[in-house]
């Protein structure tokens, strides 16, 4: 078969659909991370399955499937491995535009530009991944090409390349072969192109062995709090005493969810409190207050406690996070938020429709994951306000970033202040294996309590306390203040029990605790 048209195409690409569907959780396994966000399959799926929906409607015209794959894998991207699978598969459908067939010449293009595609979507991109394996596809089929007409056949030498290059993945990235594993995003993008040749060569995928057993643990239902404290008061003052840590401590005992920030001479609180007036009153203390909100957050449609004038500002900020009371948290400083029920992993399509929601031309997205930022990059492309982001990496460093917005501030001058706030914090996690494995030093099995600090495995255990304890002798180091965010399945008592050891422990660091309902981890933990 000497070419390929739109028909086939379109074929190819809703079996691809369909056989990473049915084996993502093959591929979620082999994530070397073992955490309960290791998704990689799930978002590969996702990112397909959005582009299948497209296609169900588009005729076989090549040029309208390219430009429907290219559409749809964009909008449908989730997760980093679903934001690179999304950049290939639009490199490698840009190329295809306007054509009615494909033959060698043209796959040799279609596969060069995805690979160039997916590198450029990576800041940092890494070898042995499944960049790799993409980049090393694209040059068989280059070495092929002049002499391989039959596109059936081109494509088999592509797939046994593509699969040599997934198992030399872990001599290549040292993670991998101390796990004992492939590339989860290499071995999902092997699976997409053994898909696509079976449907061109009209035959029918027989199941993946599976590669490893195991599957992610089930919680229970979310632990509901009432409320126990109904107005958000939002004060801004001017540092004028000296008083901050002398209010602060008044203010904690009739208040929760106290959060302050201070940029130069400015003071910013954010707290929930039964009595708004005794609020205001003890912040007037610090110096002049220059900007106050009360929200009754028991009933927004009736009158505010007390009446204030609250400018309007042109920029707003978009959160994107876990966990009911993350939100919460956000909210409450002043942001809308994207609220990702299980996971951060938001498709595009849902990041442009927050955005879109939003009353105000300029808008500031806090991605608060590094795999949401490539997602955010993407969205932004597709709207016509002017976006910036600010690239946080963890929800501890999107609160902090959060703090520090001034709404009588121009974007730019916010996006500056609020990247330099988010780098002042350290985040620490404590969650679940999925599975068991080695993680450099550190040997695991399933349902470990696994400890993280910044992003990096450093303790594991079979309970939750001492393996938070580990985290927290990480991050206190020379910080001042210890942020505890509880999981939406940590007791009361079980929060008490770790504030009060690391109170004995460090007596001169000061603890805040919030709840924030997240799923999947225990704790998230930030110092600063």
């Amino acid at each position: 078969m000497e070419f390929i048209d739109g028909a086939m195409l379109k074929k190819a690409v809703l079996l691809a659909a369909d056989h990473i569907f049915n084996n993502k959780e093959q591929i979620n396994i082999l994530n070397v991370f073992p955490v309960p966000d290791g998704d990689t399959g799930i978002n590969m799926s996702l990112t397909l399955q959005g582009v299948a929906e497209g296609l169900q409607e588009t005729d076989d015209n090549l040029s309208h499937v390219a430009e429907t794959i290219a559409e749809e894998a964009l909008m449908s991207a989730r997760g980093c491995s679903g934001a690179i699978l999304s950049q290939w598969i639009e490199g490698f459908a840009d190329n295809l535009k306007g054509k009615e067939k494909i033959g060698s010449k043209e796959l040799v293009l279609a596969f060069k530009v995805a690979s160039d595609w997916a590198y450029k979507s990576m800041e940092k991109p890494v070898e042995g991944t499944i960049l790799t394996v993409a980049r090393e596809t694209a040059e068989e089929v280059s070495s092929w090409a002049e002499k391989e007409s039959d596109v059936i056949k081109l494509w088999e030498h592509v797939l046994v390349k593509a699969k040599e290059s997934l198992e030399r993945t872990p001599e290549l990235l040292p993670v991998l072969k101390d796990a004992g594993v492939v590339d989860a995003g290499g071995q999902g993008f092997v699976l997409m192109l053994e898909a696509m040749l079976t449907s061109f060569k009209g035959g029918k995928l027989a199941a993946v062995k599976e590669i490893i057993s195991g599957s992610l643990a089930k919680y229970i239902k979310k632990r509901k709090e009432d409320l126990d404290y109904r107005y958000c008061v939002e004060c801004v003052v001017r540092d004028e005493t000296g008083k901050v840590s002398e209010v602060t401590r008044k203010l904690k005992k009739y208040s929760d969810s106290l959060a302050v920030s201070k940029s130069g001479d400015l003071i910013k609180l954010h707290l929930h409190s039964n009595h708004p007036k005794s609020v205001i009153l003890q912040c007037s203390k610090i110096g002049t207050v220059l900007h106050q909100k009360i929200d009754d957050m028991r009933a927004q449609s009736e009158n505010l406690f007390i009446q204030v004038s609250e400018v309007t500002s042109p920029t707003k900020v978009v959160a994107i996070t876990m966990g009911e009371g993350m939100a919460d948290i956000f909210r409450d400083l002043g942001a809308d938020v994207l609220l990702c029920k299980k996971l951060m992993n938001p498709s595009v399509r849902e990041i442009v429709k927050v955005i879109d929601d939003v009353t105000a031309n300029e808008v500031i997205v806090l991605t608060n994951d590094s795999n949401l930022i490539p997602m955010a990059k993407s969205a932004q492309l597709k709207i016509e306000k002017r976006i910036y982001i600010v690239p946080t990496v963890s929800i501890p460093q999107g609160i902090a970033a959060l703090l520090s917005f001034d709404s009588e501030k121009s974007s730019e001058k916010n996006v500056k202040k609020m990247c330099a706030a988010s780098k002042k914090i350290m985040t620490g996690e404590v969650t679940y294996a999925v599975k068991k494995g080695r993680y450099r030093n550190l040997v695991f099995k399933k349902g470990d309590i696994l400890g993280l600090f910044e992003g990096d495995l450093v303790a594991r255990g079979r309970e939750v306390i001492p393996v938070a304890e580990e985290v927290i002798d990480k991050l206190q180091m020379s910080n001042r203040l210890l942020t505890i965010y509880q999981g939406q399945e940590v007791s009361d008592d079980v929060l008490k029990e770790l504030g009060d050891i690391t109170t004995k422990k460090y007596p001169d660091l000061e603890i805040q605790t919030y709840y924030g309902g997240q799923p999947y981890f225990y704790f998230i933990l930030s110092a600063e």
